[in-house]
Parts: structure tokens; sequence; C-alpha cells
């Protein structure tokens, strides 16, 4: 084996990996840049649950009080508050599904333009799940302020707490110790726990739809690239003296005529001239004479 094919083949296969390595950065950096434009929006949802939670604050201490009266056993009813929170609650789970489905659309988007880089519908894959956790990242740090400095709350997660440490002290447990717009640290803690396990539960869900996004995102990309026909090369002509190989089958093409003005008093263009007629014959053809047989003479 000739040494220097060798290492020529080795060195174009490092560019290679070199140039797939590079078209991975940028994939990955595309989909850092849209997980955090995906997180804008979940924020934005986020901002608008707060202020939902913060406009049923009053029903929801009024709750807890019940609650704390049935434990007692004093029989107050709680179906004078249900409607409003009830009401909030599925306001705040459809404004998070519909931000759910506009994360779910920068990670196809993400998954797509990894598609055309890579060229792997796998990167696809893993361009979408980045897009959901870097979004996700984002609504939960936008979760936790609204709860730990303005104790807005969309979730059950204040719901969940409450329960909790009814049950865990039904006899001592006072109303300030649990109540959602003056909590305690005990609550507060019980209430963050409960907050980040359900979210947690809702990013893995959206890890495993941003992975299927994107992953489409990446197989249509691909598919469009194969049915785009491959653009035929350009005559370039040879670069210091050498001979430009062609591909087998095709022919080498000519470079255009060059143009020249015409003299004064003629035509741009010479005139379009018929073919001349074929002239015919009226004479026989001459007729050759048959060769003679060597046997008869």
């Amino acid at each position: 084996m000739n040494p220097r094919l060798g290492a020529a083949g080795n060195e174009e296969a490092d560019m290679r990996r070199e140039g797939q390595r590079s078209m991975e950065g940028m994939a990955r950096g595309y989909a850092r840049l849209l997980g955090g434009t995906a997180g804008l929006f979940a924020l934005l949802a986020t901002l608008v649950n707060a202020t939902l939670a913060l406009s049923v604050q009053a029903p929801v201490v009024a709750l807890q009080r019940s609650l704390a009266g049935i434990s007692a056993g004093s029989g107050v009813s709680i179906d004078a508050f249900a409607g409003s929170i009830t009401g909030a609650l599925v306001l705040a789970m459809l404004i998070g599904l519909a931000a759910l489905v506009i994360v779910l659309g920068f990670c196809w988007y993400a998954g797509r333009i990894a598609g055309a880089l890579v060229g792997d519908p796998h990167a696809g894959g893993g361009a979408g799940r980045r897009v959901a956790l870097v979004s996700g990242l984002v609504w939960v740090a936008g979760s936790l302020v609204a709860v730990l400095a303005f104790h807005a709350d969309a979730s059950i997660s204040w719901l969940l707490a409450t329960l909790g440490v009814i049950l865990a002290s039904p006899d001592g447990a006072s109303l300030s110790g649990y109540a959602v717009n003056a909590a305690a640290g005990s609550f507060l803690a019980v209430q963050v726990v409960i907050l980040l396990a359900l979210q947690g539960i809702a990013i893995l869900i959206a890890l495993g739809l941003g992975a299927l996004a994107g992953r489409a995102g990446a197989e249509g990309a691909i598919d469009t690239a194969r049915r785009i026909p491959a653009a035929p090369l350009m005559w370039q002509p040879p670069a210091n003296g050498q001979p430009y190989v062609y591909p087998a089958g095709s022919s080498s093409p000519q470079s255009p005529a060059a143009w020249y003005p015409p003299y004064p008093g003629y035509p741009a263009f010479p005139p379009t001239q018929s073919p001349p007629p074929q002239q015919h014959s009226d004479a026989a053809p001459a007729q050759t004479p048959p060769a003679e047989n060597p046997a008869t003479t």
C-alpha cells in the first residue's frame, strides 16, 4: 500500500470527523438557544398562572380553614369555596398544556435543524430533549420564585401540603402554620418539595414528548434533503496545468463561444440560412461489370 495514499485517507477521515463534531456542536447550540426561547413562553405561562392563583387566594385560605375544621370535627362545608378554586385549577392546567404545545413546536424545529446539519434522526431526538430540558428548568425556576416570594401557587401542591400538615398533626395544627398567604417555614418546605416532585414528573413527560417531536423533525429534514436532486457539477478551468477529471459517463463541458461586435453595416447575428437542396442526377448509376469466372477461361 502506498504510504502517501494511506496518509491522505487518514487525513480525509480526520477532516470528516472534525466536520461531524462541528455540526453536532452547532446543533447543540441551536437547541440551547431554542430551549431558552421556549422557556420564555413557559415563564409567561407561569406568570399568568401566578396571577390566577393570587386572584383566588382568599377562597384557598377559606378552604384551608374548612379542612382544619373538618379534621377537628366541626363539620364546616367546603362546597361554597370549591367552585372558584376548581375553575382556577382547570384554567391553569389548560394554560400549561398550551405552553407545552409551544415547547414541543420548538423541539420539532430544533430536531429539524439537527437533522439537516448532522443527518441522523437520533441527533434530532437529542435536540428535542435538550430544548425540553432547558425550557423545563426555566419553568421550575419561575415557579419557585412565584411560590417563595409571592405565595402564588397555581398547582395542587398547596392542597397536598395542607392535607399533609393536617394529617400529621390533626390536633395541634394552627391556621398560621399552613395558610398559603402567610405560610410558616415548615409548611412552605413541604409545599416546595411537593411542587418539585410534581414538576419533575411533568419534565420527564416533556422530555419524552420532546424527543419524539425532535426525531420527527429530523426525519422530515432528512427526507426533504433526499428528494432534492443534486446540483450538476460546474466546469472549472484546470489549475496549475493539471487536467480536470470528469465523472464517468459525463461529457466534458465546452466553454461558450466568444461574441464579437459586428462590423458596421452588418447585422448583429447572421441570417438564418436554409440547408442547400440535395442535387439529384437523372443519369443511371454506372454498372460495375461482373468479375470473370476464372473457371471459364
